[in-house]
């Protein structure tokens, strides 16, 4: 509202009385497309009634006659009184107006009612109370560059952070470039993290600020190349994950396959994991460095179908495969188990003895993120560091592995920042069911024991989780 309009609503606010003020109050109500529920207007109320002291309807204040009081004051004091009345009528109500004016933004609503958006690309789900995106890239665009194409994997834009992703191998990576939009506006995008392995790499970009999106917007990867068309989209979202796809669930672990069409014959699958608080889930079976049985996808008919993933560092919860609407219009996905991580709210630690020389047995049983184990020796070994204060200890483990029940503990991880004097560790898993056999860390050679602590544990999830994908 303006000045005007602010003024003018006060002045016809003020001349109600004290029972046209209660019933404004009683009666106030708004009509939008998307109208506010009931509950949530009345919630509205009551915390505005609260917060000015008052009752859900607001008492008229009444003047009693006492003995000292004159004609004159008696007037004087109602007419203050009235007045205060008209004041917190109008406070009140100018509160829920606010309050209601602000529900019917979009912006405000997502804050208000938490929606979940799916980002292509990055292959992930993120709440509006982090950040409301606003736009994204559906689908990848190959951009050719002077030496070989850059994939531009995935853009999303939000109220004041941009982030996009790179990915290219046998290029040089970049360390920034420009998103313009067709007002010709130019945004220079700055690059955050840069990973790479052999002769690819992978980067996150980042623009912090509002970016005015409209049509025409273009991305200059090279000032000696034109300029590549970025077409953008509204973000997809939904109230729960579970409406974004197909949703199995399997000791308290959900997955949802979201499924976009790439193309006239290509089905993108993303899965979207939902597990109980510090637990991450890390791996499906997709890469060949999984070590857990690989995911099945089928048609109706029980014929197996090939799937694959980007070539350069691929998303590890996501994966392609070509329809054949001639031969199957569904097809079942099959995921036998999963990978996951437990982080402890606090480190878990436990001592150990160090041998003077060679090898003793402990058989001393621990509990590691709720699951048994036992060490059942420990050895003294030549240390791995170069330095001669430092020595080695082998610690030999039994991880208690079932391939039969639901979860399986497989390994750990140090925390190294608690570990001040040691320089490393290295630790050899069994062939057949990955479980961590020993680990070996180095240790002060004075030190008669050895106290290890846990930054998080490596679990795998059986399901299996089954998916009709239509």
């Amino acid at each position: 509202m303006n000045k005007k309009i602010d003024k003018e609503w006060y002045r016809k606010m003020d001349q109600l009385n004290d029972h046209q003020s209660n019933f404004v109050m009683s009666q106030l109500d708004i009509h939008e497309n998307e109208p506010i529920a009931a509950e949530t207007l009345a919630r509205i109320k009551a915390q505005t009634y609260s917060k000015l002291g008052l009752s859900q309807s607001p008492p008229v204040t009444t003047v009693e006659s006492t003995p000292t009081s004159s004609d004159g004051e008696k007037q004087k004091l109602a007419s203050h009184v009235k007045m205060r009345n008209r004041m917190i009528a109008v406070g009140a109500a100018s509160v829920i107006f606010i309050a209601i004016f602000a529900m019917s933004s979009p912006v405000v609503r997502a804050q208000i009612h938490k929606v979940f958006q799916f980002l292509p690309g990055f292959a992930t789900v993120q709440d509006s109370e982090k950040q409301l995106v606003h736009y994204v890239l559906q689908s990848p665009i190959e951009a050719p560059t002077l030496v070989g194409n850059i994939q531009i994997r995935g853009i999303s834009i939000g109220d004041q952070y941009t982030n996009v992703t790179l990915v290219s191998a046998g290029t040089p990576s970049m360390r920034s470039f420009t998103l313009s939009n067709g007002e010709g506006t130019s945004y220079l995008i700055k690059y955050g993290s840069i990973s790479s392995a052999g002769n690819e790499w992978i980067g996150s970009y980042y623009y912090e600020g509002s970016i005015k999106v409209t049509d025409n917007m273009r991305l200059t990867l090279d000032s000696q190349l034109p300029s590549i068309p970025i077409h953008l989209a509204k973000v997809e979202e939904a109230d729960h994950i579970n409406d974004l796809g197909v949703t199995d669930t399997h000791h308290e672990v959900s997955i949802t396959a979201l499924l976009r069409s790439t193309d006239q014959n290509t089905t993108k699958v993303t899965l979207l994991p939902q597990a109980p608080a510090g637990m991450q889930i890390k791996a499906y079976g997709l890469s060949p460095y999984d070590y857990v049985d690989k995911p099945e996808l089928t048609t109706n008919k029980e014929e197996a179908v090939t799937y694959y993933r980007d070539p350069n560092f691929p998303n590890p919860n996501e994966f392609s495969f070509k329809r054949d609407g001639a031969s199957s219009t569904s097809y079942h996905l099959k995921i036998p188990a999963v990978l996951a991580t437990l982080q402890s709210p606090k480190s878990e630690s436990f001592t150990v003895p160090i041998p003077a020389q060679g090898i003793i047995d402990v058989n001393k049983s621990i509990m590691i993120s709720g699951y048994p184990v036992d060490i059942t020796k420990v050895e003294r070994v030549p240390s791995n560091a170069s330095a001669s204060e430092f020595g080695g200890l082998k610690i030999y483990l039994d991880m208690k592995y079932n391939a039969q029940a639901a979860s399986s503990l497989l390994s750990f991880t140090l925390d190294y920042m608690k570990l001040k004097n040691t320089s490393g560790s290295n630790w050899r898993v069994n062939d057949q069911t990955r479980a961590m056999e020993y680990v070996v860390v180095d240790f002060p050679v004075k030190d008669t024991t050895f106290t290890f602590y846990i930054k998080e544990a490596h679990i795998i999830i059986r399901g299996p989780w089954e998916f009709q994908l239509q």
